[in-house]
């Protein structure tokens, strides 16, 4: 009764849902100090549709465990609910989670209303779109740089950064204090507190057009944080809670509460 847990639904996938199935997941999250047993727990859409979770899964105080849309094979963070086809819209849906009596122990449901709150002050500080030479064979030489523009630290934890055709995710702690910054690199490296790789290895396809780049920054919870775009690519709305036009006008911004 008193497990405390944080859902996170990637519900547009990265490019086409349709053919990235697996790029819409549920993440749930431990923030308790108890663990989390999911047997006889399930998910259910608003379609009513039920996916239950397989038996034997835990989950520790700080860890989580990711359950995609598609197939796979299942693991100790991950889980495949074997669907062909997406299962979320993008606009407005909703995913909750029940344990074995049916009670709701968390949801997420999206586009947030009268929830809304304003996201932590993480930025866009600098989109390196022309890498030095090719840029199709110097990844690393594309890279995005995130700064903390407020007065408090960030933790980038879960946060994620869109690049159209990809996705980032942080699921290590990486916390920023004001005024540090965390760069994002396209190609490969290690990953450590103030640097992160993308992974990209292809060496006829660069990730940022160097004239018609768009980068995204979601919180945790998939409201927009903050945008850069060039060209004729145009930015979706920032959320601006004290606006409720803006609110309303407001695309691919989730609101995940713990109950």
């Amino acid at each position: 009764a008193n497990v405390d847990i944080d859902m996170i639904v990637n519900y547009d996938a990265a490019f086409d849902d349709n053919t990235n199935v697996n790029g819409e997941y549920v993440q749930l999250r431990n923030r308790g100090s108890e663990r989390i047993t999911l047997d006889g727990w399930l998910l259910r859409d608003t379609a009513l549709r039920r996916f239950p979770l397989p038996s034997g899964y835990r989950i520790d105080p700080g860890d989580y465990v990711r359950i995609f849309v598609g197939v796979g094979t299942n693991g100790p963070r991950s889980i495949y609910l074997g669907q062909s086809s997406p299962l979320f819209g993008n606009d407005t849906d909703g995913v909750f989670l029940h344990d074995p009596d049916f009670d709701l122990r968390a949801f997420d449901i999206w586009p947030c209303t009268d929830t809304c709150v304003d996201p932590p002050q993480l930025t866009i500080d600098t989109v390196n779109a022309n890498a030095p030479g090719d840029d199709n064979t110097n990844p690393n030489g594309e890279w995005v740089r995130i700064r903390n523009t407020g007065g408090v630290t960030v933790d980038f934890q879960d946060w994620m950064v869109d690049f159209p055709r990809f996705q980032i995710t942080s699921i290590a702690s990486r916390p920023l204090a004001p005024n540090e910054t965390l760069t994002i690199f396209m190609g490969t490296g290690t990953n450590t507190g103030n640097e992160m790789y993308l992974g990209e290895t292809d060496p006829t396809s660069a990730v940022l057009s160097n004239t018609n780049h768009i980068v995204v920054l979601y919180t945790p919870e998939r409201t927009v944080a903050d945008c850069d775009a060039a060209g004729t690519s145009v930015c979706p709305t920032i959320l601006d809670v004290e606006d409720p036009d803006a609110m309303k006008s407001a695309v691919r911004i989730g609101n995940a509460r713990r109950v």
